[in-house]
Parts: structure tokens; sequence; C-alpha cells
């Protein structure tokens, strides 16, 4: 079954921004509300998201790639702004969907707001995200997934992550290091690989 078939609320990439942005400036009333929590998080997620949206370009293999699917897909994405995956892997899935926009819709959810969805996609018992879902557009058959992160960054968290000397702060850092070195190369090798 489609567990996207109720979701009636969704954005485009373009919509995401600006309603999260929007988000960002009015909201800061509920300190329990991760969205006001990781605030600062969110904010610098625009900026890391702006810088990709101006750098990255689909390489040609991939164009080529998305060039051959022959059935229209809608590609959903639960996220939050506040993710710094996201902020590194949403653009490059939205250039991806734009590439090939007549035969791929990108819709995204929040998954704060969607936890019944989110619930059916969890990595390894958690909530991590970004994640994608690619389904065909008339059947409703799910395609593939992928996230919530590239192999190489998740090895770069795996590693950290077995330091005891690191703090949370420092294993964030490094993955931050990770990101603008790949260039979003990873991101798209797998997504395109999964096609």
């Amino acid at each position: 079954m489609n567990p996207f078939k109720s979701v009636k609320d969704y954005y485009n990439y373009k919509s995401f921004v600006a309603q999260e942005t929007l988000r960002l400036e009015k909201d800061g009333q509920n300190p329990e509300d991760l969205r006001v929590k990781y605030k600062d998080y969110s904010e610098m997620n625009l900026k890391r998201m702006e810088r990709s949206d101006r750098t990255y370009q689909p390489s040609e293999e991939a164009l080529t790639q998305l060039s051959k699917i022959a059935e229209n897909q809608i590609w959903w994405v639960i996220t939050e702004l506040w993710c710094g995956d996201s902020a590194q892997t949403l653009p490059i899935i939205a250039k991806l969907a734009e590439a090939q926009s007549d035969k791929i819709e990108l819709r995204i959810i929040l998954r704060d707001d969607h936890v019944d969805i989110m619930d059916q996609y969890l990595t390894n018992g958690g909530r991590s995200i970004p994640k994608l879902i690619a389904l065909e557009e008339s059947s409703g058959k799910e395609l593939f997934t992928w996230g919530p992160r590239p192999k190489g960054a998740q090895e770069v968290m795996d590693k950290a992550k077995n330091n005891p000397e690191l703090s949370q702060e420092d294993i964030i850092n490094q993955l931050y290091v990770w990101y603008p070195k790949d260039k979003g190369k990873s991101t798209e090798s797998e997504i395109i690989t999964l096609l």
C-alpha cells in the first residue's frame, strides 16, 4: 500500500525553502518544538542549501540515466530544515528531479508532521532523515528508497562516533568537512544507481 496516498499537503523544493524561511522568521514560541530548539541549525542549513543550489549541477552520466526513466515517478522526501544531512543532500535530489521534471515530481513532507509515514521508513530503528522514497506514479509501487546520508558520510559518522574523545560537535564538524569536499557526487551516484 502507498503510505503517501492520503498526503494532501506537501511542498516542492522552492515552496519548502520559502515556507521554512517564513517559519523561521515568525516561529519561536515553544522551546520544546524541534524547529525552535534547532533554529540556529535551520538558519545555517538555509545557507548550505543556497550554496549547493549555486554550485551543484548534475553530471552528464546522471542526466543520461535520468533520461532513461520510462514511467513517471513521484519522489517523496521526508525531512526537516534543522537536519544537517538534508541541507547537504536535498538540493542534489531537487536538481536531479528537476533535470527530468517531465518524468519526476518531487514532493517534500515534514517528518514531525507525518510521523506515521516516517515510522514506515526507519533507519536502524530511528527516524533518520532525509529519506527519499521513489514511487511509480501510475501504480504507487515503491521503486527505491535512499537516505539518510551517503555511504561516505555514514562512514565518517561511524568512525567519529567510535572515538570517545570526540564531542558531538566534533563529530558534526567532521561530517561538514566531508560534504563540501564531496560536492554532492556521492548522493548523485547513489541515487542514479538506484534508478
